[in-house]
């Protein structure tokens, strides 16, 4: 029987990781942080999880929504390196195993894009959570913490804030207006529905891998693609005006190379983008 404690539980992927782990057989005690309980960036912040027997840390506490990095850098900065210093600090005294939870690094890659290509961290998000990997692999080559980093792609499902694309074409194609607006279709993304998502982080807990791992469907749509899903999903029709406005340093597609996760786990996703969108309602 295993402890095993989960950072950002409050958060989208955190909540839908603890209610599977509380499920599992193997899985004795979740124990679980979270903003409320303590700043994960402040010294001793885990304190409270000394001497727990915790086997296994889920990190996956931090600052994750690219657009407001641009313009709070020094909070990404502090909260994504220094929390996961901590919680590095916490597996190396607790000999405690780490499953970071990392992010799309790669830029405008080769599609689709294998672990392999080089690390092009075009926004202070990305930026901070490439820092953080590289403090992770120093305490695995200078400590022996043992520590498998995930990079997943776009994730979405229900519980997910509104500030992000597929919960905001819900709202909006739920509502009275008859035109959606959009604001650049040129990018496409690789949407991977939570559900599939948490299968891969649970195959870890057996695992003990000091391995980076890119998660995703395979698979890249546009915005107007997912905004006609939706549409089909839900029966209704409306217009769709593009205004053809791009971000700062846009990356024009992500797609997962999923080759790696499915020889070493055995992993593969099960849904598809509109069995991800139903279940994304209820």
């Amino acid at each position: 029987m295993l402890n095993v404690l989960v950072t950002g539980a409050s958060g989208f992927v955190g909540k839908h990781l603890v209610q599977r782990l509380s499920s599992m057989a193997n899985v004795d005690s979740v124990y679980q942080h979270s903003s409320a309980l303590s700043d994960i960036s402040k010294e001793y912040s885990l304190a409270s999880f000394l001497n727990k027997k915790i086997s296994i840390v889920f990190h996956l506490g931090g600052k994750t929504f690219v657009p407001e990095s641009w313009n709070n850098p020094y909070d990404y900065f502090n909260t994504n390196i220094n929390g996961t210093l901590n919680v590095l600090e916490y597996c190396r005294i607790e000999n405690a195993r780490l499953v970071y939870l990392s992010s799309y690094l790669y830029g405008n890659s080769i599609i689709p894009t294998s672990e392999r290509e080089a690390v092009k961290t075009n926004n202070p998000y990305s930026a901070s959570k490439h820092l953080a990997e590289h403090l992770i692999k120093k305490y695995i080559d200078l400590y022996g913490v043992d520590a498998t980093i995930i990079r997943p792609f776009n994730l979405f499902g229900a519980g997910q804030s509104e500030s992000f694309l597929i919960p905001e074409l819900f709202r909006k194609i739920k509502s009275d207006q008859s035109t959606i607006e959009i604001l650049d279709d040129v990018p496409k993304r690789d949407y991977l529905h939570i559900d599939d998502f948490i299968d891969f982080l649970v195959l870890l807990i057996s695992q003990n891998l000091n391995e980076t791992f890119n998660v995703g469907s395979g698979e890249s749509f546009s915005v107007v693609e997912l905004a006609l899903e939706i549409m089909q999903l839900l029966g209704v029709k409306k217009n769709i005006k593009v205004i053809g406005q791009s971000r700062k340093n846009e990356i024009l597609e992500t797609r997962a190379d999923i080759s790696k996760a499915k020889s070493q786990l055995s992993w593969t996703p099960k849904l598809s983008l509109m069995e991800g969108l139903e279940r994304s309602m209820q």
